[in-house]
């Protein structure tokens, strides 16, 4: 073996090394960000469940505000209203251009 054959065999051992060395970090992080990616997976289910626990309860909210707050209290202007349109016309205060 020449001196030019040992230092290619050397530089392709080496190169090999490195290649392995390589391989090894790539599959190491893939798995790094696999794992990664399944720990973000499941907490998004889990605030994606509060969520939606969440809105069923502001949804339940606004439906009971507007069943028992909102519809009476829009009942009761407007019969105030009626009321007094309805005195208005009896007083000749809603008349138009004095008649």
């Amino acid at each position: 073996m020449t001196g030019l054959e040992y230092w290619r065999d050397l530089a392709i051992i080496v190169l090999a090394l490195f290649f392995f060395v390589q391989t090894v970090v790539v599959i190491a992080l893939v798995s790094i960000l696999v794992k990664v990616a399944m720990d973000v997976r499941a907490k998004t289910d889990s605030i994606l469940s509060t969520t939606q626990s969440t809105m069923q309860n502001i949804s339940g909210t606004a439906t009971f505000v507007g069943d028992k707050v909102a519809s009476p209290l829009i009942k009761s202007i407007s019969f105030a209203y009626g009321v007094r349109k309805g005195i208005g016309v009896l007083a000749g205060i809603g008349r138009k251009n004095g008649r």
